[in-house]
């Protein structure tokens, strides 16, 4: 039976709005909550990974989400998006010197302990940018990583490098798309439901999404309106694990699979046709 690891990325990008990007706060309510609830009704251990940098400017919120996902039994792990630090401008870990990386590292530790009570165990990169230097710094905390997407240039390390630095490695699932050379994430905000679908039914998948996913975007505003598609798609995969064609799993015993799945030529062009009208066109959102 195919497996199905849940991750999710809690950051936020607008301290104007720290309810909208962390909660998922919409007109109905908090989505990250429906998530963590849901999980919970089904026995699943999901994985959230949470950005601990900058998160002196939403403590409230925050403490929120912190309570909600420990109620609910999910795992909570380390994420870091540069950009929420003071003074730096960069928004991946690569384009940072070691020096730079290693001020963040143990400032997102520092703020982890403190809400969290104990060390995390592994690590997300915001943006999937990291270098061997970053290898450096998860095998002084040792910190295993979920960073590693191929075929994105801001991953400037190989597989053979987490060897090297003795750091176990979840390597994230992707699709490619062989006439655009792409590998694409399984992400509930990207791929459409059938694909989605498709994919969970046929391969083991780490399967992503991120606080806000169902919040509406207006421009590059997050709103307070919900994405009904979203929401569809999402139901699509809890109906799934119902059905039994899926066996959700806790990260610790995600381990064997393909990192790279195969997909239809229908599904393909139904991928490329829908990130098309979505990006470019700013439909189906």
């Amino acid at each position: 039976m195919p497996r199905l690891l849940f991750t999710c990325d809690v950051e936020c990008h607008d301290p104007r709005r720290p309810e909208n990007w962390l909660l998922g706060r919409t007109v109905d309510g908090s989505w990250l909550e429906w998530v963590a609830r849901e999980l919970q009704k089904r026995r699943i251990e999901g994985v959230f990974f949470v950005d601990f940098i900058g998160c002196e400017k939403w403590p409230k919120t925050l403490d929120r989400v912190l309570d909600i996902l420990t109620e609910c039994g999910q795992r909570v792990e380390l994420h870091i998006h540069p950009s929420n630090a003071q003074q730096c401008q960069k928004k991946r870990l690569n384009e940072l010197s070691q020096e730079w990386q290693a001020t963040l590292f143990a400032e997102a530790i520092e703020n982890y302990i403190r809400f969290i009570g104990k060390e995390p165990h592994c690590f997300r990169a915001g943006a999937y940018g990291l270098n061997r230097q970053t290898l450096a710094l998860l095998s002084e905390y040792k910190l295993a990583d979920s960073s590693y997407y191929p075929g994105k240039p801001q991953v400037e390390v190989t597989l053979p490098d987490y060897t090297e630095f003795q750091v176990a490695v979840w390597p994230i699932t992707t699709l490619f798309l062989p006439f655009l050379h792409k590998h694409v994430k399984h992400d509930l905000n990207i791929l459409p439901r059938s694909v989605l679908a498709n994919q969970i039914l046929a391969n083991d998948v780490m399967f992503f999404l991120h606080s806000f996913s169902f919040n509406r975007f207006q421009g590059r505003v997050l709103t307070s309106e919900v994405n009904q598609r979203v929401v569809r798609r999402m139901n699509t995969i809890l109906r799934a694990i119902d059905e039994g064609v899926v066996s959700p799993v806790r990260l610790d015993d995600f381990t064997g699979y393909l990192q790279t799945t195969g997909i239809s030529l229908f599904d393909a062009c139904t991928t490329v046709l829908y990130c098309f009208l979505r990006s470019h066109l700013g439909l189906l959102e």
